[in-house]
């Protein structure tokens, strides 16, 4: 059973106070129960706690945002005791399965949902009616609105019908918020990359590495957009994407 490093905890705190009592609150996620069905024996119990007992120790890679530096002292029991108050809520930057996401830096990763956020409205509106995309070029405002108009001329041509319908109903999902200009593209990107990253097998936290490399309210926007639903085609639309935009 996999998990992200929140539900592994999750499920420990379940498997530790509730033992199979737990499964009348988790039976709706099969994941979840299955990861605190793993944890009944103590001595499994044990080997995830040690895991989990690891605490962040990269902090160059994550957004200053996510955290206010630990308080110092020096007592190593009040010093540890410290940092895990000012950190404990971080998940470790490092993995053995990095992807090609994890080189990032703070403004590349930013870039890059941007400009996927950017190509998926693109892609959606290519097939529009022309009255609905210039208003959203009146609600973006400049420079997004040339930003867009620029990315749909780029488009022209290059699209199958499968594509527009997919991206039109991606991004029906998040079109209704009340969202800043600055961030539209930002939040659209991370309705579409997130869902991805949560499904990539083998790293439920890559999510969550990622969100901490950035600032913390769009970070927790990614973390939001990640439970959204997606589809085996859409998972393979925006990574193909991202692959390109980088190389681009």
């Amino acid at each position: 059973m996999l998990g992200s490093r929140r539900q592994l905890g999750f499920a420990l705190a379940c498997a530790r106070t509730l033992g199979s009592e737990s499964n009348r609150f988790v039976s709706a996620d099969a994941n979840l129960a299955g990861l605190i069905a793993n944890l009944r024996e103590p001595k499994r119990q044990a080997v995830v706690a040690r895991a989990l007992d690891h605490m962040c120790d990269d902090l160059r890679s994550i957004h200053p945002t996510w955290y206010t530096p630990a308080e110092t002292s020096t007592h190593p029991a009040a010093l540890r005791y410290l940092q895990r108050l000012a950190y404990g809520h971080l998940t470790p930057m490092h993995s053995e399965t990095s992807s090609p996401f994890d080189q990032l830096d703070s403004d590349q990763l930013l870039s890059l949902i941007a400009a996927l956020g950017r190509r998926r409205v693109a892609i959606a509106f290519s097939g529009a009616p022309r009255t609905l995309l210039a208003q959203l070029l009146v609600r973006l405002g400049e420079p997004h609105a040339q930003e867009l108009t620029d990315e749909i001329q780029s488009l022209s041509g290059k699209l199958k019908p499968a594509e527009v319908k997919l991206a039109q109903r991606g991004i029906e999902r998040v079109l209704g918020r009340q969202q800043q200009p600055t961030h539209f593209f930002l939040e659209q990107g991370c309705a579409w990359l997130a869902p991805a990253l949560l499904r990539r097998p083998h790293d439920s936290d890559q999510v969550l590495r990622l969100a901490q490399k950035i600032p913390r309210r769009l970070g927790e926007q990614l973390l939001a957009s990640a439970e959204l639903e997606t589809s085996d085609a859409d998972c393979d639309a925006v990574m193909q994407t991202a692959l390109r935009l980088r190389s681009a």
